[in-house]
């Protein structure tokens, strides 16, 4: 049974399971940071671009200012969303290891995945012009073909190239047997039950994603490079602020973590439930994404079915 479990640990496990459980985060450009900001707060996040090749002129080598700065873009991005989960401490402490793990894994699965629903949320038309609509029957090897020919003409990243498909699309492409009859990689299944294929078709990956929104425009996947979709996330600035929202009547202790490989933080507030006296973690992050648009649109593509 586990005795000791402090809001650091917790915040550590729920990182790691984060990065673990919410694999479509890996495909898409992050802006992660343990800076402080307040919600609907407009940031400039930063995303990495291809560089461009200049001419040695009277400036020497500046002279169209191919610097370092030219390989990232700004763009502006709202952080707009501002969500948690709660664990109850006392119930967590009385828990086998296993369990303790599955439930604090749940968690960081279900703060991932909204991140990466309001993302999809806003794959429409206005994000990413280029589209073509294909049947549930002919989403198959041909339809990523086209999908990926579209990308290279628009000028897309053809060494980092992902795909996103709902359900029906996926089990369209499993049943090709131009697909089925070769090794992609865990083409079978993941352990969530997901069906993943990994270089077909020159994609580097292309995940089922259950709940892929129809956006109004029956979207039925799309296809990207990191630079066509970005993430960002802070912490919230004002933990009293913070406490109202989530109607905390006493804070007992906050704490911040962040991962050092990618900057994610994630914020705990400690607090205890008067007459119980069961002590609660908030596990909370503020965040928001920026998709296509004007600068970033032909790095992406939709497919649409009938």
């Amino acid at each position: 049974m586990a005795t000791n479990l402090a809001p650091s640990e917790i915040l550590v496990q729920t990182i790691d399971a984060f990065k673990k459980r919410v694999p479509a985060l890996g495909m898409m450009s992050t802006d992660f940071s343990d800076s402080r900001s307040r919600k609907d707060q407009t940031i400039k996040a930063h995303i990495r671009t291809l560089p461009s090749v200049g001419d040695y002129g009277s400036n020497g080598y500046f002279s169209n200012s191919n610097d370092g700065q030219s390989l990232l873009t700004d763009v502006d991005l709202t952080l707009d969303q501002h969500k948690h989960v709660t664990l109850n401490l006392t119930h967590l402490k009385m828990l086998s290891d296993d369990k303790r793990n599955t439930q604090i894994g749940d968690s960081a699965y279900v703060l991932g995945k909204s991140m990466v629903d309001s993302a999809l949320a806003k794959v429409t038309a206005s994000a990413f012009a280029t589209s073509e609509v294909v049947s549930v029957a002919n989403s198959d090897f041909d339809a990523l073909n086209s999908a990926r020919k579209n990308l290279v003409q628009q000028g897309a990243n053809v060494d980092a190239l992902y795909g996103l498909v709902n359900s029906d699309f996926a089990a369209s492409l499993n049943s090709d047997t131009r697909i089925a009859s070769k090794d992609f990689r865990g083409q079978e299944t993941t352990t969530s039950g997901l069906h993943v294929l990994n270089g077909v078709a020159g994609f580097q990956q292309i995940r089922e994603y259950a709940d892929l929104p129809a956006n109004g425009e029956n979207l039925s996947g799309v296809f990207f490079d990191p630079r066509a979709i970005c993430l960002a996330t802070r912490l919230p600035s004002d933990s009293t602020d913070l406490a109202r929202s989530l109607g905390v009547p006493n804070i007992a202790d906050t704490t911040a973590v962040t991962d050092p490989e990618s900057g994610l933080s994630f914020l705990g507030i400690m607090h205890m439930q008067p007459g119980t006296l069961d002590l609660f973690l908030t596990v909370t992050v503020l965040y928001g994404s920026t998709v296509g648009g004007a600068a970033l649109q032909n790095s992406g593509y939709r497919i649409t079915s009938v």
